[in-house]
């Protein structure tokens, strides 16, 4: 152990990580101890490996979560969540006090929530909060120990959707015995119900490649990421479905007028509105995008959660409350359809104004950051397909371990990241006029 000028601990420099310059150094002392690099380096591949494996695995959830339990969860709960210097760093974040907030509210829910007080939901708020916050705090402490960690989780789902693409599209085309569309793909994945959350599911894949083809110093890199993107696609537009084709297509757009490539914004909007027009003509034999039935259904979903999120607006119904949806003459539906009235439902307009402060200020950092990474980059466009998609389908935030996390937990973390970076450069430079005053 040693001290800077200031007689602050220092970290050593040993280990294969390299601890971020904006850490505070008794954390980062901590982190460069070669058992918890070991611990580190275990949680990182387990993290890794249980995402991508999301896009290949058809058995138990339960069995699947484990490994995230085994090689993730209880590794960080028992050596690194009760250190002072971890919740000290995360104070810092506005994402991570949000979140904070947003898990207490869920976890009072159970007692003020209108339905009679049970153990059961108890509990698994409780989890739930854990669950959510370990998994934040975990991605901000890879995050730091291995300030290029997150873009190398970005790469290897990445690698996994266009590997799961390519094998599940195969199979489909191989099912119909040529390469032409036929019913709508649904390659039964565990974590994915049907083609709806598929088409998300690699929507993320597809924002990824894009959005570090954008960086790419060379252009046989630009080549490869573009045509990983459009692999990606594939599974896409073989589910048939208006939600997360729209999702993607906002996303992209937004991240290409954000970075001022107008060239690509063009050839973008004339890409798809030529797509669009193949499919609306009946060129292809394609689901029919202009029926409005769904959206009838959609409309009728909508209602009858509004009504009964008008008789507890302010607190919700509680977040351990079933959300399903029983419309009058139709079947039943397992969820609202909408991300925003899910939340609404669940903790009234309380956590929805917190939800929307998270969104908000994850975004605002994107915005505040000059020198964009790849990450970062992806990072927003993913959020953003999360934030469009939310309004025809639900993305359950407060849960168990699922694909939903990697759609909005880990762009926030990535982009909650920056914050502690700014503040910690805006430190800096504080204290070097303060010298130099001096």
């Amino acid at each position: 152990m040693s001290h800077d000028a200031d007689g602050r601990l220092a970290p050593d420099k040993r280990g294969w990580l390299r601890p971020a310059p904006w850490l505070d150094p008794e954390l980062a002392w901590h982190l460069q101890r070669p058992a918890l690099q070991v611990l580190l380096l275990w949680m990182g591949i387990g993290l890794v490996v249980f995402f991508a494996s999301m896009y290949f695995y058809t058995g138990s959830r339960s069995e699947h979560r484990a490994l995230y339990y085994l090689l993730v969860f209880l590794p960080f709960l028992l050596f690194f969540l009760w250190r002072p210097s971890l919740w000290q760093m995360l104070a810092g974040s506005m994402a991570m006090r949000l979140t904070l907030v947003l898990c207490v509210v869920a976890v009072a829910s159970s007692f003020y929530a209108p339905t009679p007080f049970e153990v059961s939901a108890l509990y698994d708020n409780l989890r739930y909060a854990i669950l959510v916050l370990s998994f934040l705090a975990l991605l901000f402490c890879l995050q730091s120990a291995c300030p290029g960690y997150l873009r190398l989780l970005w790469v290897a789902v990445l690698l996994a959707a266009v590997a799961s693409s390519i094998w599940h599209s195969a199979g489909y085309f191989m099912d119909l015995g040529g390469l032409h569309i036929g019913p709508r793909m649904d390659p039964g994945l565990s974590y994915i119900s049907n083609p709806g959350p598929l088409s998300h599911f690699f929507v993320v894949g597809a924002l990824i490649a894009f959005a570090f083809a954008l960086r790419a110093s060379k252009a046989r890199n630009t080549v490869v990421l573009l045509a990983a993107g459009f692999v990606c696609l594939v599974p896409v537009l073989l589910s048939q479905s208006r939600g997360p084709l729209l999702a993607f297509g906002v996303a992209l757009l937004i991240l290409l007028l954000v970075e001022r490539r107008w060239m690509m914004t063009l050839v973008a909007l004339i890409f798809g509105g030529l797509a669009t027009l193949v499919i609306a003509s009946g060129m292809v034999d394609y689901r029919d995008m202009a029926d409005m039935k769904n959206i009838e259904t959609r409309l009728a979903i909508y209602k009858v959660t509004l009504e009964r999120v008008a008789e507890h607006p302010w607190l919700g119904h509680g977040w351990a409350e079933s959300n399903r949806v029983e419309v009058p003459g139709a079947r039943d539906y397992a969820h609202p359809h909408n991300t925003y009235l899910t939340v609404w439902f669940h903790g009234g307009l309380v956590s929805l104004g917190l939800f929307l402060a998270l969104l908000f200020f994850a975004c605002r950092e994107f915005f505040l950051t000059a020198n964009r990474s790849s990450e970062v980059l992806a990072a927003f466009a993913v959020l953003v397909s999360f934030m469009v998609g939310s309004l025809v389908s639900t993305r359950a935030v407060f849960t168990n371990p699922d694909q939903g996390w990697l759609l909005f937990w880990v762009p926030v973390a990535v982009l909650g990241v920056l914050e502690l970076v700014r503040k910690k450069r805006k430190e800096i430079g504080m204290h070097s006029q303060g010298g130099a005053a001096e």
